[in-house]
């Protein structure tokens, strides 16, 4: 910003008054403070003129002590200090981020927030009940799964590939469940899952509202 003053603004001033004695020196000494108000410079620089000529003078002193402060940020509060430190406020402050993160991945296609297939109000509030509960699973999966080299929906994609075989023999039936390799045991492994070999087969329907999409050839 210094610069784009001292080689743009102030050379044109002086060429623009050099041009001409009738032009005013009050008016682009005007001009010149409107810009150097603008980019919040008037600390840092000092102007002045000399036989119609301005000159840009750097507070070098005041430009190091305003450097300090480069990528800095002010975080107000009305918490009084005996209860909330600096560093709690600061870390609170940060912790937003987290906040805005779980709102975006809320209306991701595998939470799926919205739309909302309810009326009522209890409906509603246990609808995104649930979903902040799956959101909770699925912070949790993140850490566990650090370094398994995949992201959550991935994990879960291969997780749901896992498919079970019913053994039915006479009157009785089981499911007979794959032993998990690969990406799939190394997950189950990091959850700290164990799945059974052998389960109960049972006929279980599955009942949904959400309308299932009729694939046509």
């Amino acid at each position: 910003m210094q610069n784009g003053l001292k080689k743009s603004s102030v050379p044109l001033k002086n060429r623009y008054l050099a041009e001409s004695v009738k032009r005013s020196k009050d008016v682009a000494l005007r001009v010149l403070q409107k810009k150097m108000s603008q980019y919040k410079l008037n600390d840092v620089l000092e102007l002045t003129n000399e036989e119609r000529v301005f000159k840009v003078t750097v507070n070098e002193e005041m430009l190091n002590e305003t450097a300090l402060l480069d990528g800095c940020y002010v975080i107000k509060t009305d918490v009084k200090k005996e209860l909330l430190s600096t560093k709690e406020v600061h870390d609170r402050y940060k912790d937003l981020a987290k906040v805005e993160h779980a709102f975006r991945t809320f209306k991701q296609s595998y939470l799926e927030i919205r739309p909302v297939h309810v009326r009522t109000e209890a409906s509603t509030r246990g609808h995104v009940f649930a979903v902040m509960l799956a959101y909770k699973i699925k912070r949790q999966l993140s850490e566990l799964w650090k370094k398994c080299e995949c992201t959550v929906p991935e994990g879960i994609g291969e997780l749901g590939a896992i498919r079970s075989t019913i053994i039915t023999l006479k009157e009785a039936s089981c499911q007979k469940i794959p032993q998990s390799k690969g990406l799939a045991g190394e997950l189950l492994t990091a959850a700290g899952i164990t799945l059974p070999s052998i389960i109960e087969a049972r006929n279980v329907d599955i009942v949904t509202r959400k309308k299932l999409t009729i694939k046509h050839k």
